[in-house]
């Protein structure tokens, strides 16, 4: 099994060995009986589906989160000595926001992302506020194909203010629950709920409506509850002022309820006592984690404990093969896309000033530096690309060439060498009035615009580093280790930060 934790708002509920009368009547009933069921929850991918793998401790991504779901399936039913006999069964579920919308780039590895999932055997996916930034038509594209057993208890599509109308065959995608019959023929039922907040930040002309989330699961319990020995909740973006967490611990029947992050609002931070239902906090953004539940049944099927943990994703899990061949699929998709976003920055950019002139005209007064830097990581990031299959890869790129696609900086068609990697102007900008200046050749009047200092060269600072190195691909960086492993051999400090007290 991967390296877990225990989840830091369920550490004070050490003695949830105790059986909980109030889910007696999830537990009832006649059926196969269990010992063990562990509940594995992914979310909140974004469209995370490959780590761009130009440095150590990137973590998350479909590609791992992939292959981990499928080794925590296999761990789960693997016979233990508590189990007395009994079987032991999983369930795997995904509560939703898995797409990005935000870029061109985000929408074709969100489409990835649906793929991967359609072949991970989920037996319920819940919606967010992800999804439904898309937009009707675009939302039907991502699912009509994927055959995922959607879940929405509170959703219904509508007409749309604009556009056209989808919300006919995106209803009849999705159920108000489902019942899971596990491979031991235990059944659990599931609900997802999607904060209502959702619907005011995002507005109806979308096309959709959440009504009242605590009536509408109480509406299908009333009427489905015998159906399934448990019953679990799943939340996606639960916020201050949505859906009322009190609201929701006081359904009757509901065993787990995955997506607050704080605990039980019946349930004191002090006391050790088990107070039903489980809260359960989300799985991180990017898929950095997924959270696993495992549940113990008594002799009797009730509920003896529940313990919810942290299952990291590293950089440590390897590729999931299946995923690799869907991400290998795409690569043409996104070399299109470069090349479109090429030829579409030159046609809105004519005659666009300062032009990127590359490190071997800087080299011309400034050999020392440039040789200096020549031996630095930096100038291999094309080659860090190359050696992951992305170097067409738009999400990637901005970082590891110089003034990608525009004037005079690096593009998918003449590919330059003297602009791959990162070079001088990757952090001081275009150097073309600098070049001029040193030459004594008149400047323009935009010459000192756009933060550009009396060099016609952008300063250096501690911001301009995090743009590249932020948390996320640059998980180690600490600006006061790696500034002095590029700082230059010339007269000059290391930058100063353009922020008051950094």
């Amino acid at each position: 099994m991967h390296k877990r934790r225990r989840l830091p708002h369920v550490i004070a509920l050490a003695a949830l060995a105790l059986a909980v009368a109030a889910l007696a009547a999830g537990c009832s009933g006649r059926g196969p009986r269990i010992s063990r069921l562990t509940i594995l929850v992914s979310g909140n991918t974004l469209g995370y589906l490959k780590n761009c793998g130009c440095s150590t401790g990137q973590a998350g991504g479909e590609l791992r989160k992939a292959r981990l779901l499928k080794e925590e399936r296999a761990d789960a039913v693997k016979p233990q000595p508590a189990d007395k006999g009994l079987q032991a069964d999983v369930l795997v579920i995904d509560i939703g926001n898995f797409v990005d919308s935000s870029t061109d780039v985000q929408r074709i590895y969100s489409g990835g992302v649906v793929r991967a999932m359609s072949t991970e055997a989920f037996d319920a996916v819940g919606l967010g506020m992800s999804e439904l930034s898309y937009g009707q038509e675009a939302l039907a594209g991502f699912l009509k194909d994927a055959k995922l057993p959607l879940v929405a208890t509170n959703l219904r599509f509508i007409p749309p203010a604009t556009g056209t109308d989808h919300s006919a065959e995106l209803n009849a995608l999705f159920h108000a629950y489902r019942i899971v019959r596990l491979q031991s023929g235990y059944k659990v039922g599931i609900v997802h709920i999607i904060d209502v907040s959702v619907a005011r930040e995002l507005g109806t002309p979308m096309g959709f409506e959440l009504s009242d989330a605590a009536q509408a699961v109480r509406g299908v319990l009333a009427q489905h509850a015998r159906e399934a020995r448990m019953w679990i909740l799943t939340a996606a973006d639960v916020r201050r002022g949505g859906t009322d967490p009190g609201s929701i611990a006081d359904i009757k029947g509901l065993t787990e309820v995955i997506g607050y992050k704080e605990g039980n609002p019946r349930q004191s931070q002090t006391s050790t006592k088990a107070v039903a239902p489980y809260f359960v906090q989300p799985p991180f953004d990017r898929a950095m984690d997924v959270v696993r539940v495992e549940i113990s049944l008594d002799s009797r099927g009730k509920v003896a404990a529940a313990l919810p943990q942290e299952v990291a994703i590293p950089e440590t899990v390897n590729a999931d093969p299946e995923v690799e061949k869907i991400i290998m699929d795409l690569q043409p998709v996104l070399e299109r896309l470069e090349t479109q976003q090429y030829q579409h920055s030159l046609l809105d950019q004519p005659g666009v000033h300062p032009r990127y002139v590359s490190s071997d005209t800087c080299g011309v007064c400034h050999k020392d530096v440039v040789r200096q830097l020549a031996s630095s990581a930096h100038t291999q990031a094309y080659d860090s690309l190359v050696a992951q299959g992305q170097q067409k890869s738009p999400a990637c790129l901005p970082c590891h060439v110089v003034g990608r696609n525009k004037p005079g900086g690096w593009n998918v068609l003449l590919n330059p060498p003297p602009m791959r990697g990162v070079q001088c102007e990757s952090c001081h900008g275009p150097g073309e009035y600098h070049e001029m200046k040193m030459a004594g050749k008149p400047v323009p009047a935009d010459f000192a615009a756009g933060g550009r200092n009396r060099f016609g060269l952008l300063p250096m600072t501690r911001e301009g580093c995090i743009v590249c190195h932020d948390t996320m691909n640059s998980p180690h960086f600490n600006y006061d280790t790696y500034w002095p492993k590029i700082a230059h051999k010339m007269k000059q400090r290391p930058p100063k930060s353009t922020k008051a007290g950094s």
